[in-house]
């Protein structure tokens, strides 16, 4: 019954509307790649994602919270890096050695 079309990112404020602009864009592109679409009545719909300043995500133990690990704010990136990041966080739990710094992941780099 419906046909998503997606792909795009937008930076800004978690308050921040969605570009109307972008998806009339969007919808003038999937028309040209469908010409059915052109009798749809698009709906917009916009997911947040987090992200910090550095595009980096929080990896490890964190400060002030003993025994609480993050792992989040991976941006678009989590799928991709789930694995090596459940990797880190299971070796940092059971207390093996981590084979990457992970002070550029450290929940403490904006302080």
């Amino acid at each position: 019954d419906a046909v998503r079309v997606a792909g795009s990112s937008e930076l800004g404020s978690a308050e921040a509307p969605p570009s109307q602009r972008r998806a009339a864009m969007m919808h003038k592109v999937a028309c040209i790649m469908v010409p059915a679409l052109k009798a749809a009545q698009p709906k917009s719909w916009m997911g947040i994602r987090p992200t910090f300043p550095d595009g980096l995500p929080v990896v490890g133990k964190l400060h002030g919270h003993e025994g609480l690990f993050g792992a989040f704010g991976h941006s678009h990136y989590g799928f991709m890096m789930a694995p090596k990041t459940g990797r880190l966080i299971a070796d940092l739990i059971s207390g093996r050695p981590s084979n990457l710094d992970l002070s550029a992941f450290s929940s403490m780099r904006f302080r």
